[in-house]
């Protein structure tokens, strides 16, 4: 974290030469996001709307601030905000969409995920949302479907193989489950409890589990 602390003074320094450097400003509240400092993230993304209220991103950033707090109705209203100003803003519906998943809103996720796929049909993380919603209302064909479509996109993507995998696995089709789990640990490269419990569930489909180091 000390990295991040340091690169958010040389920041402060840059704004103390130039108060308008909206760069600047951006990368400092992201930063200040990241490490979880969200008034001082905040203070930087209205800054930044200060300069230009017809800009959707500031607003997004600060949606994706009250999210990281699970201050919920906030982030909803100010992804609302950010698709007010940009109606196809393909994030902006997506990270809606994440709020609705976490408050088991599943209908209107699957809303605004249909918009984002709508505004970027290559847009991995949507694809994957709205997999899980699928998932969830119990649409496991579907389910599949997203996820191969954000692993088109992003073949690195561990946790698509993951949730592929339970899909195939509630459709009955345990080959496909076990070869996407251990895709799964092969990418995490990771041993612990995730990567035990699904090396047995992998014993127990009768296959063969990947070794996660």
């Amino acid at each position: 974290q000390k990295k991040w602390e340091l690169a958010i003074d040389d920041y402060s320094r840059a704004l103390n030469l130039n108060a308008r450097f909206t760069q600047a400003i951006t990368s400092r509240g992201l930063l200040c996001l990241k490490i979880g400092r969200f008034d001082a993230a905040l203070r930087d993304f209205d800054l930044l709307r200060s300069f230009d209220s017809s800009d959707a991103a500031p607003y997004i950033y600060k949606g994706d601030t009250y999210r990281a707090q699970g201050a919920w109705d906030s982030a909803v209203a100010a992804y609302g905000k950010a698709i007010a100003l940009d109606p196809k803003h393909a994030a902006a519906y997506n990270n809606r969409g994440d709020v609705f998943i976490a408050t088991h809103k599943f209908d209107l996720a699957l809303k605004d995920l249909n918009k984002a796929i709508e505004c970027n049909d290559r847009y991995a993380r949507a694809s994957f949302n709205r997999g899980l919603v699928y998932a969830v209302k119990g649409k496991q064909a579907l389910a599949v479907k997203d996820f191969t479509m954000a692993l088109s996109v992003e073949p690195q993507y561990t946790k698509a193989y993951l949730q592929r995998g339970f899909a195939f696995k509630s459709l009955g089709d345990k080959g496909s489950a076990a070869a996407d789990f251990n895709r799964y640990i092969k990418l995490r490269k990771t041993l612990d409890g995730k990567t035990m419990h699904l090396q047995e569930l992998i014993r127990k489909m009768g296959y063969t589990p990947e070794t996660a180091l």
